[in-house]
């Protein structure tokens, strides 16, 4: 798989995650977004997540890892859906091969070697007023 198709599915999971999201709250959220990598610091630069995600999960055409938890976590003040990542420690492969992890995501489904989640955003909008 090449860098630009790794992409696309990297897009594919942000745009699924924030879609269930929006199914659950019955509302529309932003497409603007913040990356925060566990065990790292708040990503606020750069506009294309899909990029933002890329450079941390693909590492050549044969090894991208294949098991990253993708959360949809909050909506902050500044607008943006914040997105919080973590990486298992599997080795990285080549894609769709020895994906033995694949458990079918979290409550969202999941995208290539993306298992989403959208709980706590919908928990937190839900229980505060939209605007």
């Amino acid at each position: 798989m090449t860098r630009d198709e790794f992409k696309s599915v990297a897009s594919q999971a942000v745009e699924t995650v924030t879609s269930v999201a929006e199914q659950r709250l019955s509302r529309q959220l932003p497409r603007q977004y913040v990356l925060d990598w566990l065990g790292g610091p708040l990503i606020q630069h750069g506009e294309d997540i899909a990029e933002l995600l890329t450079e941390k999960v693909f590492v050549s055409e044969d090894k991208i890892f294949p098991c990253v938890d993708l959360f949809l976590d909050d909506l902050r003040e500044d607008g943006r859906l914040w997105i919080v990542c973590y990486r298992a420690a599997y080795e990285p492969c080549k894609f769709g091969e020895h994906w033995q992890y694949k458990t079918g995501g979290h409550d969202a489904g999941q995208v290539g070697p993306f298992r989403l989640g959208c709980r706590n955003i919908v928990s937190r909008l839900t229980s505060r007023p939209a605007g």
